[in-house]
């Protein structure tokens, strides 16, 4: 893993596969990464994001942990660090893609946070 993330293709492959983009810190996507992997059929084009686990508390310019032109048509946002999350929401938003954001994400405008 590097300190820009590193990206890894997963299933599917052209485009007619929906995709989706896992933005994580670590590997706390994994679970999530697995089960679309087993249960997806091959309907998806999965790509991952990772960012460091260990970042500043606070960070003033998040580019360098994000990716710099994602192209999915779904992002789910496993990345704990608020300022991060924030950031990858509005680049999402400004891009028009819908985010899941799980957790205590609630507040953040443009990404549905599921009940848990």
């Amino acid at each position: 893993m590097t300190q820009k993330g590193e990206e890894v293709q997963g299933t599917g492959g052209d485009r007619d596969h929906f995709r989706i983009l896992v933005i994580q810190q670590g590997d706390s996507g994994r679970p999530k990464i697995e089960g679309i992997r087993e249960h997806g059929g091959g309907r998806f084009h999965l790509s991952t994001w990772s960012v460091p686990r260990d970042l500043p508390r606070i960070l003033d310019e998040t580019e360098a942990y994000l990716p710099n032109n994602p192209q999915a048509d779904l992002v789910l946002d496993f990345v704990s660090h608020p300022d991060v999350s924030q950031d990858l929401i509005q680049m999402c938003k400004d891009k028009g893609i819908p985010v899941v954001a799980p957790g205590k994400k609630a507040g953040l405008s443009w990404a549905y946070t599921p009940p848990v």
